[in-house]
C-alpha cells in the first residue's frame, strides 16, 4: 500500500505541474532510453479513453516507461485490452491501475444518444449504456463519472488475475476523471456498484 500511495502522489505531482504549465518531462532523456532496452517497470497501469486531448504521459508528466498505458474509446476493456492490463499486473507487477475518462466523451455522448452508426460502434454503444442508464443523469461528465467507476468495479470480477492482485494487496483499482478545459485529474471513490460481467451473446456488459 506504501507504494501505491508513492506512485499516486507522484501522478498527483505531476498532473498539478501540467495543470500550472511547469512541466519538466521527465526521463525522456538519451540514458533513460538506453536503459530501458533491458526492460520496463512501470509504476501504474492507465485504462484511458483513445481521445487524442487526454494523453496520459502528458497529462500526469511522466516519462519513458513510467506508464503502462492502454487505450480505447469509452474506456471499454475489451479482451484484448484486458489481456494487456493482466499482462502488466502479473509479468510487470505494476501495483496501481487508474481507470482515466474525462469530461465531454464522445463515447459517452454516443450512447446517451443511442447513435449506430456502425456494427463496431454499435457494439460499443451498447458496453457504455448501462452507465447511461445506472447514472439516472442526462449530463455527460456525471454519467462519464458513473462510467468508470463502473468499469473499474467490473475488472476484477472479469479477471482471475486482477482479483487475485486485488485480494493480495499487490493491486489497487482507482477510477479518476481528466477535466480537459483545466487539466485537472479528479480521483474518485469506487462507490458500491454491482454489475454484470457478459450478456449472452459474451458482449462486455458493465
Amino acid at each position: 500500500m506504501e507504494r501505491v500511495q508513492s506512485v499516486l502522489q507522484a501522478l498527483r505531482t505531476g498532473n498539478q505541474r501540467f495543470v500550472e504549465g511547469k512541466m519538466r518531462y521527465p526521463r525522456q532523456d538519451e540514458t533513460t532510453r538506453m536503459a530501458l532496452t533491458r526492460g520496463q517497470t512501470p509504476r501504474a497501469v492507465v485504462l484511458g479513453c483513445a481521445d487524442s486531448r487526454v494523453p496520459p504521459e502528458v497529462i500526469f508528466d511522466q516519462g519513458l516507461g513510467d506508464l503502462f498505458v492502454v487505450r480505447s474509446a469509452g474506456n471499454i476493456p475489451d479482451v484484448y485490452a484486458l489481456a494487456s492490463i493482466e499482462y502488466a499486473v502479473l509479468v510487470l507487477q505494476t501495483p496501481l491501475l487508474v481507470v482515466l475518462g474525462h469530461t465531454q466523451c464522445g463515447a459517452v455522448r454516443a450512447a446517451i444518444e443511442a447513435a449506430r452508426p456502425t456494427p463496431a460502434l454499435g457494439a460499443l454503444v451498447d458496453a457504455i449504456r448501462p452507465s447511461v442508464e445506472a447514472a439516472e443523469t442526462s449530463s455527460v461528465d456525471d454519467i462519464v463519472a458513473v462510467h468508470v467507476r463502473r468499469v473499474a468495479a467490473t475488472l476484477p470480477a472479469r479477471s482471475e488475475i486482477l482479483a487475485q492482485a486485488v485480494a493480495d494487496g499487490r493491486l489497487v483499482i482507482v477510477p479518476a476523471l481528466y477535466h480537459l478545459g483545466t487539466g485537472v485529474v479528479e480521483w474518485l471513490e469506487m462507490g458500491d456498484w454491482r454489475v454484470g460481467i457478459e450478456d449472452e451473446e459474451g458482449r462486455v456488459c458493465l
